[in-house]
């Protein structure tokens, strides 16, 4: 659970660190390697504006900053989901309120299951004695990463890799917008519980936008192509003529 809350927290952190580097339009290829399994996705950007499109089946989100809210969109089936910011900080409020009747339910496990779940769990626990230390290390290694000049970033979680990004100062303008969209991750990483807030606020201090980002055995992402160019309004709307579907909310219970 740890794992996975991680991997959910740092794609949001990393993709909005990656939106912020420009003030004008851009898209941008991605190709990520998650347990063998390879997705490549087509990502638009204007300012408050980001959409990402998956090469399977077509699906997307929009993220909307200047509304607050972020769309679902299934084109196969003409519907799309909407959740609001608020929604996400709710959402959040609910998988603590999860975590802490499953922390409940581990005072009657056997000792070593006991054990073995607080680890999983790390501090993402509800009632966890401290939050992580994070770390944000410039390495000074470098390379060229489809023809970007990178630099290696490391960031660590109480003394152990959590991220390892590779990063360009040659994508223009990328100070521009910073504050604004980091700001907008900090929310939403309220949506997993503990841990991301350290690691959110220490994206901040990574000077560059992300080629390539790897968290350990778990994930690896490389930008392909970076293009600036105008990008439509039309391609932060949902179609017409698409019906919208209520998004159901996990439960506490």
């Amino acid at each position: 659970m740890k794992r996975i809350a991680r991997v959910i927290g740092v794609v949001a952190i990393v993709s909005l660190l990656s939106a912020v580097a420009f003030g004008q339009g851009v898209v941008w290829d991605t190709k990520s390697v998650s347990n063998g399994h390879e997705i490549v996705t087509h990502t638009y950007y204007v300012s408050k504006k980001l959409k990402t499109v998956s090469d399977q089946g077509g699906e997307f989100t929009i993220l909307r900053i200047d509304q607050q809210k972020i769309y679902n969109v299934k084109p196969k089936e003409k519907t799309f989901s909407v959740m609001t910011f608020d929604d996400l900080e709710q959402m959040g409020k609910q998988m603590n309120a999860q975590m802490a009747e499953l922390q409940k339910k581990m005072k009657d496990m056997p000792a070593d299951q006991r054990k073995m779940m607080e680890k999983m769990m790390g501090s993402n626990m509800p009632g966890a004695n401290k939050e992580p230390k994070v770390e944000v290390i410039k390495t000074g290694e470098k390379k060229t990463i489809n023809g970007f000049a990178c630099q290696r970033y490391s960031v660590k979680q109480d003394g152990e890799e959590a991220v390892s990004l590779w990063v360009t100062p040659d994508v223009k303008a990328f100070a521009a917008m910073k504050q604004d969209m980091m700001e907008q991750s900090k929310r939403m990483a309220a949506m997993t519980p503990g841990g991301l807030k350290g690691l959110s606020e220490a994206m901040q201090k990574i000077d560059g936008f992300p080629i390539e980002t790897e968290m350990g055995d778990l994930m690896k992402s490389t930008v392909t192509k970076v293009e600036m160019k105008t990008v439509a309004d039309a391609e932060f709307e949902v179609p017409a003529g698409y019906t919208r579907v209520e998004r159901k909310m996990p439960s506490a219970k």
